[in-house]
């Protein structure tokens, strides 16, 4: 799926505030809340 460029800045700001808000690590990493669905992300 392509999405226009401003649209696509928009997602993304709203998901990293997403995950932002509900990281529980404290740390400097991710640890989000899940019931399903568990997976890694590395950032290079």
């Amino acid at each position: 799926m392509d999405i226009e460029k401003p649209k696509r800045s928009r997602l993304c700001d709203a998901l990293l505030g997403l995950m932002e808000s509900r990281n529980r690590s404290g740390d400097g990493t991710l640890v989000l809340p899940s019931e399903y669905l568990e997976f890694v992300i590395t950032r290079q």
